[in-house]
């Protein structure tokens, strides 16, 4: 389905659960809504894990990107701010804004002497300075730690210097663009063209419904709608 597709399904939904008599939407809050609705769908399935089913693995297969020292700015500097001696900072910085970093999934650690390639396990703050004194459950020269502070991934190793590093991460689509005309910005992107949804088809009518009862929902609180409205027309 094209942006300018969900558009026109947007209204049909839209009308259908607010009644003909609702107010209509521009292009431009279409597009926020419909591009809202998009986002929506991204966190909330890769919270439940990319590998917990198919489903999953299809609706964010195109947002999936590598990274790793050759395609991107990684930055790799000792950290003992948060954790301990074996901790790394780590700063991924995409070749292209069109690649910008949006949700971790999966990361590599690579160290040297001898070269080794260990999976990173994501854990939380709790986990680490509950289990970080017990022996028996700290990062091992195969499974190192991952935490994230301060949009960096914090590594943590068995006592190794940490070389490089590399993984898949989701990146954060461009927004859905239904018009060309008149001319707006939506999350930095100008709409001199339109901009289809970057997932896969299965969920295009799932972002257009969300989009449409965020809509309604909008309708329904018009004081709410007006301090979203004027926040993002700043």
């Amino acid at each position: 389905m094209t942006a300018t597709d969900m558009s026109y399904e947007f209204n049909i939904v839209y009308e259908s659960i607010a009644s003909m008599a609702a107010p209509g939407y521009t292009e431009r809050e279409k597009s926020v809504l419909l591009t809202q609705a998009q986002e929506e769908i991204i966190i909330e399935v890769a919270q439940k894990g990319l590998d917990s089913n198919d489903y999953a693995r299809v609706v964010l297969d195109r947002l999936l990107t590598e990274y790793n020292n050759t395609n991107n700015t990684v930055g790799i500097l000792a950290d003992t701010t948060l954790i301990n001696d074996n901790s790394y900072s780590v700063t991924v910085t995409p070749a292209s804004a069109t690649y910008t970093f949006f949700y971790p999934f999966i990361e590599f650690a690579v160290t040297a002497n001898p070269t080794y390639q260990r999976v990173c396990k994501p854990v939380d703050f709790d986990s680490y300075y509950t289990t970080i004194s017990n022996p028996w459950s700290n990062p091992y020269n195969d499974m190192y730690w991952r935490l994230i502070s301060n949009n960096k991934l914090i590594i943590v190793t068995d006592g190794k210097a940490l070389d490089s590093i590399k993984g898949l991460y989701i990146r954060k689509p461009q927004p859905i663009i239904t018009a060309t005309t008149p001319t707006f910005s939506i999350d930095g992107v100008t709409n001199t063209a339109t901009i289809d949804s970057a997932l896969n088809p299965i969920v295009h009518r799932e972002i257009v419904y969300r989009a449409a009862k965020k809509a309604f929902a909008a309708v329904k609180d018009q004081v709410g709608y007006q301090i979203q409205n004027n926040e993002e027309n700043k």
